[in-house]
């Protein structure tokens, strides 16, 4: 009834809606309306009582429940945004294009910047930075310094999406994919919290050789695959962008492509638009639609089908190890071999 009240169209918003009490019944009454569920064992009721119908959460105190609903959020710094009801489509469609748009923009408008810049200041720049073709005649920079401008645009890039969106999202994510696995993977309470980390600390060395393997194969099998069926040799965009990554030197190169890049381009696909998308539509559905954007941004065939293969990878392993640092870490090994094998192997 109280639900009901809360949300008068009917529009109950599950995501956003816990039950707090301290009595088994307030348990019991929140799995029945499928609400993330907090016992209080400062209440009347035990805390055996409360462990016995395995609430998602217990705290012992008013400040270890202020800790668990407002994790990771500074106080005076941040708001949560509350809303008593889930927008509408077009509210929707913006909420997610949003961020792209912003992103799309501001990267244009960098690279645009830079562009220009480098034009007015190529004759006062040494020689090691300008490019110049067979006739002698200055073409732009060179590799290395055009993969240190492109790695300082993906910077702020990243920057402006964190700052505008991606801060709050990547907060979100990680509550609900704690709420999510309370029960399986933490335990009850604070303790089965601290019990499941210590857990976890020996899987650590294992996740890293995980996903170093994972990159390392998908990338090479990818490229072998794709250069099999002669995809590489028919798109002559991917021909351009491949003798564009051949310009940049090993270690800027590495840095361009292992870090950089997927820092940003996985701030805003993963951490945005796919954290965005599971909010209205099924996690699957969600995760091919990111994939889709992901490859059709990259601009051309070959690399269009590896951005989403790629794309629907780095989102199953978002949403089930809950890390983004661990999917920037994939994308950066698979571009660094795909980088290798190019520089290496042409």
């Amino acid at each position: 009834e109280a639900l009901h009240q809360l949300f008068p169209q009917n529009d109950i918003d599950y995501d956003n809606t816990v039950m707090i009490g301290d009595r088994k019944f307030d348990i019991i009454g929140a799995k029945d309306n499928k609400l993330v569920s907090v016992g209080v064992s400062y209440g009347y009721g035990s805390i055996e009582e409360l462990k016995a119908e395995k609430p998602d959460y217990i705290a012992r105190s008013v400040a270890e429940l202020e800790e668990l609903l407002l994790r990771g959020r500074r106080k005076g710094r941040e708001t949560a945004d509350v809303s008593w009801k889930k927008p509408g489509i077009w509210g929707r469609i913006g909420s997610i294009l949003l961020p792209l748009l912003v992103y799309v923009v501001a990267s244009d408008v960098l690279r645009f910047l830079a562009s220009f810049g480098a034009t007015q200041l190529l004759p006062y720049l040494p020689e090691s930075f300008i490019g110049y073709n067979k006739t002698g005649e200055i073409v732009g920079l060179t590799g290395n310094a055009l993969a240190v401008v492109n790695s300082i645009i993906f910077f702020i890039a990243f920057w402006i999406i964190y700052v505008s969106f991606g801060k709050n999202d990547l907060i979100q994510e990680k509550f609900a994919f704690r709420v999510r696995n309370a029960n399986e993977n933490w335990g009850i309470g604070f303790a089965g919290i601290a019990n499941g980390l210590q857990k976890q600390k020996g899987t650590k060395f294992l996740d890293v050789f995980c996903i170093l393997i994972l990159g390392v194969g998908v990338s090479i099998g990818c490229n072998f695959l794709f250069n099999l069926l002669g995809l590489t040799q028919m798109s002559a965009d991917f021909q351009t962008v491949s003798e564009r990554q051949l310009t940049a030197g090993l270690v800027t190169g590495l840095f361009l492509y292992g870090f950089f890049s997927p820092l940003a381009e996985e701030m805003i696909f993963r951490g945005v638009l796919f954290s965005r998308l599971k909010r209205y539509l099924p996690v699957t559905v969600s995760g091919i639609a990111s994939a889709l954007i992901f490859g059709i941004y990259h601009g051309n065939i070959v690399q269009a089908l590896y951005g989403f293969v790629a794309g629907c990878l780095f989102a199953w392993i978002y949403h089930k190890k809950g890390c983004f640092a661990q999917v920037v870490a994939l994308h950066g090994i698979m571009n660094v071999t795909g980088f290798l094998l190019t520089y290496f192997w042409q």
